[in-house]
């Protein structure tokens, strides 16, 4: 296995593809070079790519009252703007690279074309979304249920 494969695989939503199906994710990611304090997206603009830090490190920032808040920075093996795939949303954030950054860029029209090619990788890509979701709901209910009750007691 190689370098680029490795790290396509610690992605959840390809953990579970073999080295083939692999080789069809790479055949389509292409490596972007970002200079320090580049954006890679404005919070606002159409989504068409979702993206892997390859090398270097990025930060996601929301929009707050006066500033711009950083809420992560993200280095090698991270990903990002992989939700719009599934709701065609606008980017929900700023992101902006770091230090010089070399990002893989996963255009949604080559990624829905290659699943839409493989049955197995499709239903594999959309499983790992599905879990993902879950365990995110999950947790939503889990933080919305505690705070309800703080909030109750404090009545």
């Amino acid at each position: 296995m190689n370098k680029l494969h490795d790290l396509l695989k610690g992605i959840y939503l390809f953990k579970h593809f073999d080295n083939d199906e692999l080789a069809k994710i790479a055949k389509i990611a292409k490596a972007v070079p970002h200079a320090p304090r580049s954006i890679i997206f404005y919070d606002g603009d159409p989504a068409s790519v979702m993206y892997v830090v390859q090398f270097g490190t990025v930060r996601l920032l929301k929009k707050g009252a006066e500033e711009d808040q950083e809420i992560a920075k993200l280095g090698p093996g991270s990903h990002f703007g992989e939700m719009p795939y599934l709701d065609e949303s606008m980017r929900a954030g700023t992101v902006e690279a770091i230090e010089q950054s070399t990002i893989l860029e996963i255009s949604y029209s080559d990624l829905k074309k290659t699943l839409d090619g493989d049955n197995k990788m499709a239903a594999d890509f959309y499983r790992e979304v599905a879990h993902f979701l879950a365990v995110r709901l999950r947790k939503l209910s889990a933080d919305y249920s505690e705070l309800r009750e703080k909030t109750i007691r404090q009545k």
